[in-house]
Parts: C-alpha cells; sequence; structure tokens
C-alpha cells in the first residue's frame, strides 16, 4: 500500500511545495520539536526518498547562493504539510498538526490534533499491516478494530510506514490532502531558537517538573523572561501541572511559536544566515521536502504576516481519549484549509396565530420598526483577547483554554487594570452582528459595541471577565 501510495500522489503535486518550504522548515523545528518525552534523533537521518539527511547537508549548502534567486514557478494553490514529533524511543508521534499556507493571500493556518485524539484505522491501513505480517499490531480497543490513540499510530505503523500512517490518520480525521511532511527531533528545536537569539516572552505559570529517565527537567518561574533553546524546550514540553494536559500545553507552543516567527520574519538578515539556520533545521528533520526549494524561496519568508497566522486546536472531549468533536473539525477544516466561512446563523420567532393582526396599510408608514434581534454571527475566525477583570487568578488562562477547545482564536490573556469592574462579563466588539455566540460560555455575558478603543488595534475582540466568573 503505503509507500507506493505516498509516492505517487507526491508525483502528481509536484510544484506546489515551493514557497512555504523554509516557512514549513522552521516551524517544524520550533513547533514540531515540542514532543513531550523525544530526544536526538541523531544527525544522519535519511528519510525515503533520500531528499533530506544529516549526510548530504554539506552538499545542500554549496547551492545556497545560486537558490536564492528568483523562483521558476508561481504556486496557486493550498499547500498542507503534515508535521510530527516523536517520542524519547521514536515511537509515537507525540505532536501532530498540520501547516496550511495560502500563496494568494499568503496567510498560514497551523491546526493541532491532540496526541490522545481516538482514531479508528482505515481499511487500506489495516490491510497493509496484515499484508507485512504485522496482524498482533492491529490495535483493537474497546472491542473496536483498528481503534487507538493518534499517537499510537506511529507505533502501530512499523519501520518505513510511520510518517506515512500519521498522514493518513490526519486527512482522515481532518478531511483535507496532506502534501508533504515533517518528522523532528528536539535538538534541532533548541539550535533553531538559539540561532536567531532566544525569544522575549511571557510565562503564566510556575513550571516545575523532574523526570529522570525521560531526562527531563523543567524549572522556570513566571513573569516576562528571555528564552533561550534550553529554556524554550521546558516551556513548550511542560504537562503534567496542567489542568487540561495536552490542550493547554498546545495552547502554550502555539503562543511560543508565534512570538518565534516574528523574531524570524523580523530578521534583516535572514538570508545572510540561511545556510546555518538551514543546517540547524534540516540536520535533525525527516522530511520530503528538498533542502534546494527550501533555499531558493527563503525569501519568502517575510512575506508572511505572523498576525494573521491562524492557530487552532481541533474541538473535542478529552478524558482516556480526545473525542474529536466531528462538526466542529469540519466547520474548522472548511474554514482554515478550504476557505470556506460558515453559514450565519439566523433566528427566527414564530408568532403564534393567534397574535398575528393585520395591519393596515396607512398605519405602517406611523409605525416605529420593531427591534430585531441582532444575528448570532461565528467568531472564530477573530482574534480574541481575554482580560481578567474578575478576583480569581488564573480566570483569562481557564476561559482561554475553554474557548480554544471550542475553536475559537484566542491569541492573548491579560489582566484588567480599569476601575469600571463589573459583575457580569463585558465583550466588547468593533461591530453590532458581531460576539452574540460567545454570550453563553460566560457569566452574565453582554455584547458592547466598543468606541472608545477598549480593544485596542492588535486583536478583534476583548473580553473582560466580571467578577461572577468562576
Amino acid at each position: 500500500m503505503s509507500g507506493r501510495r505516498m509516492q505517487n500522489k507526491k508525483e502528481k503535486r509536484g510544484k506546489k511545495i515551493k514557497i512555504i518550504s523554509l516557512v514549513i522548515l522552521i516551524i517544524a523545528c520550533v513547533f514540531g520539536g515540542t514532543s513531550v518525552f523525544f530526544a536526538k534523533n541523531g544527525s544522519n537521518i535519511l528519510n525515503r526518498n533520500n531528499k533530506v539527511s544529516g549526510d548530504n547537508i554539506e552538499d545542500e549548502n554549496e547551492v545556497v547562493e545560486e537558490n536564492v534567486s528568483e523562483p521558476e514557478d508561481e504556486v496557486e494553490e493550498r499547500i498542507n504539510i503534515a508535521v510530527m514529533g516523536t517520542d524519547k524511543e521514536g515511537l509515537r508521534s507525540d505532536v501532530d498538526f498540520v501547516v496550511s499556507f495560502d500563496p494568494a493571500t499568503k496567510q498560514v493556518g497551523v491546526v493541532s490534533v491532540p496526541r490522545d485524539t481516538k482514531f479508528v484505522m482505515t481499511d487500506e491501513m489495516i490491510q497493509s499491516l496484515k499484508d507485512r505480517g504485522r496482524d498482533n499490531f492491529i490495535p483493537n480497543a474497546k472491542g473496536v478494530r483498528g481503534q487507538c490513540k493518534l499517537t499510537e499510530v506511529y507505533a502501530y505503523a512499523g519501520e518505513g510506514y510511520r510518517d506515512e500512517f500519521v498522514v493518513m490518520a490526519l486527512e482522515e480525521i481532518l478531511g483535507i490532502e496532506i502534501h508533504n511532511y515533517v518528522t523532528v527531533g528536539i535538538e534541532g528545536f533548541r539550535n533553531l531558537v538559539d540561532a536567531f537569539g532566544g525569544v522575549d516572552m511571557v510565562v503564566e505559570d510556575r513550571l516545575y517538573y523532574s523526570d529522570p529517565y525521560q531526562d527531563l527537567y523543567i524549572d522556570l518561574y513566571p513573569g516576562y523572561q528571555h528564552l533561550d533553546g534550553k529554556k524554550a524546550e521546558q516551556l513548550v514540553r511542560y504537562r503534567e501541572g496542567y489542568a487540561q494536559k495536552d490542550l493547554k500545553r498546545i495552547q502554550v507552543q502555539q503562543t511560543f511559536l508565534k512570538e518565534f516567527l516574528k523574531k524570524v520574519v523580523s530578521t534583516e538578515n535572514i538570508i545572510k544566515n540561511l545556510p546555518d539556520i538551514i543546517v540547524n533545521a534540516i540536520k535533525y528533520v525527516k522530511t520530503d521536502i528538498s533542502v534546494k526549494d527550501a533555499l531558493k524561496y527563503a525569501k519568502y519568508v517575510t512575506d508572511i504576516n505572523v498576525e494573521n497566522v491562524v492557530m487552532e486546536t481541533i474541538p473535542g472531549e478529552g478524558g482516556s481519549y480526545f473525542t474529536p468533536d466531528m462538526e466542529g473539525v469540519k466547520e474548522l477544516s472548511d474554514r482554515v484549509f478550504y476557505g470556506i466561512q460558515p453559514e450565519p446563523e439566523v433566528i427566527v420567532e414564530e408568532t403564534p396565530v393567534e397574535e398575528v393582526v393585520e395591519t393596515p396599510v396607512e398605519e405602517v408608514v406611523t409605525e416605529e420598526v420593531a427591534e430585531e434581534k441582532p444575528a448570532v454571527v461565528d467568531t472564530k475566525t477573530l482574534k480574541i483577547d481575554v482580560s481578567n477583570g474578575g478576583i480569581t487568578n488564573g480566570m483569562a488562562g481557564k476561559k482561554r483554554d475553554m474557548l480554544i477547545g471550542k475553536g475559537y482564536n484566542v491569541v492573548r490573556t491579560s489582566t484588567y487594570n480599569g476601575s469600571d469592574r463589573e459583575r457580569g462579563t463585558r465583550i466588547f466588539v468593533r461591530s453590532a452582528e458581531i460576539g452574540n455566540d460567545l454570550i453563553p460560555y460566560f457569566v452574565g455575558a453582554r455584547v458592547m459595541v466598543d468606541t472608545t478603543g477598549v480593544i485596542g488595534d492588535d486583536v478583534d475582540i476583548k473580553i473582560i471577565l466580571g467578577l461572577d466568573e468562576k
């Protein structure tokens, strides 16, 4: 099955992979390297097409100068790249997400799929295991043949099939076509962060965890600080102390990634430093994206507006398994991967027959028009700031995680310093038709059109939590 199937798919995709290649590699090393428990993958990893490995880094560096010229072909179609981060033993994919790039708009979307997501292998995947004598590796969880967690697909697949099995799983879950993949190691992540001089950002919580068996030592204090590669690794690998475990960790990873990308695209001498960056990136990844393409199209990195990068996690319910809300996943995929916006929900109130009264035509012109109930507009595509205006510490983070789990794009949490605190939550928006779908998630919430600049310039909605939020 798979090797030939995947190879045929790649041959048809041909030239689609170019402009975004370097961006994908940077994102892969930064975000894909955030697996909870995986260490060095080594520097001599060969992918199945022998395109990228530690062995051919020096040869690829010889073509750096000639490959930063004008591109030969423009890319018109959206590109989707699967990114995986494996555990210490290289048997599970503890980080799985898809990066999508739209060449027409230069927009990037990142959709994370939790490691514990429930997945049932396709007939094609099960047949592949049987054909290779791996019948004993066909999962059978809770009496469902082929059912397992997404992170386990990598292990069940077997050597030489791991990456493509996860790609196929992500395609099934998200309902999309994935064009290429990147599998990442943690050492490349540290080196890449250090290559750009680290990242300055706020660490929200006290993070402490020690596990000698996993070679994992995390010790960070809250506050605004400089994170070098080693500290950044601690931040993005922390999981055990969070109430929402992997969902919270994904949110922290996404926040870090965005801050890092801001630094990458604002680095004026990125082309000058490109050989070192590519070496650090490629040396620790397995991918079917060629170094030549990454180098040739490197200058397009600065075309990416980081503020427009959409980072989301598929909606669902947690537990021993993370069960996706497939209706919500479809809405997310339509929006992020296909550019299809959801239809606004129209509320129609039926009037009882006995209350219907005919109004003479001459009276219509003098009657005031009845106030219409505002339509509920989906705001999941907008950037949201959740500000804690209550008295409970950590409430903004709690509400942020809840909204992210529902598919909203919360880009920031903050502490409200104003004196006009209220018992109910206020949802500040830019126009009256926005924000009504957020009301059910908060206590005593009301939507208010911002006329005094409360929202600011970098977000679309500002939610100020009320004193009654718990």
